[in-house]
This record gives C-alpha cells, sequence and structure tokens, in this order.
C-alpha cells in the first residue's frame, strides 16, 4: 500500500490522470506487523524465543532436525504437523507458558491479576 502511495505520489502514469489529487501522507502506523505467515508468526516466535535462551538448545535442535514447519499452526491447529513435530511444539508451550509473548522481560501475573488491572 505505502509503495502505491508513494507511486502515486511522485506522478506515476499508472495511477495519475488528470483529475488526480496528491495524497498528503504523513506517517503509518502498524497494527499487526505480520506480513509473511511463513515468516512472521509460529517460526518468529521459535526463533526469538531460541535467541533469547527461553528454550533449550535440546528441543530446538529436534525441532530442526525433524524439519519441522510450524507455518501454517496459526490457521490449521496443528494438523498439518507430524506427532513428533506437534509433541515438541507441546514442549516449547509448556517450557514458555508463563512468557508474556509481547513483552518477555515482563512478569506474567495469575488471571486473578489480570482482571483487576
Amino acid at each position: 500500500m505505502m509503495y502505491q502511495i508513494d507511486q502515486y505520489n511522485s506522478g506515476s502514469t499508472k495511477f495519475n490522470n488528470e483529475n488526480s489529487t496528491t495524497i498528503n501522507l504523513k506517517g503509518i502506523m502498524v497494527g499487526n506487523g505480520c506480513t509473511n505467515w511463513t515468516y512472521d508468526t509460529t517460526p518468529a516466535m521459535l526463533n526469538m524465543t531460541y535467541w533469547h535462551a527461553l528454550y533449550n538448545t535440546e528441543l530446538h535442535d529436534n525441532m530442526t532436525q525433524a524439519q519441522c514447519d510450524y507455518s501454517l499452526v496459526a490457521f490449521d491447529n496443528g494438523a498439518s504437523l507430524s506427532s513428533e513435530c506437534m509433541a515438541y511444539l507441546n514442549e516449547f508451550d509448556s517450557l514458555t507458558s508463563n512468557i508474556f509473548m509481547y513483552n518477555i522481560f515482563k512478569p506474567v501475573y495469575p488471571d486473578e491479576m489480570l482482571k483487576a488491572e
């Protein structure tokens, strides 16, 4: 989208005609930064958490050796995974269940405390 606005504003003949008006774009805000489900979802989380030492090398190596592709987990709840890869993902989930993935440095409180905030 940004690329198209830039082309439009720069006078690209693909977009402009005699009645066109320049779009006065001053900035952009991204709500959900996911642009590619193959890289930006579960696979990215697994890499980020591994490189922050939030789970062990053995589990990471097992996932890599089994060639687990977690890119579709958000869509099919793991139906496309082998039982081995699903077991590794379940182990990962249990190891990281007390980590707030949007801010790994923030402590996670019990549900009762979250409701009080």
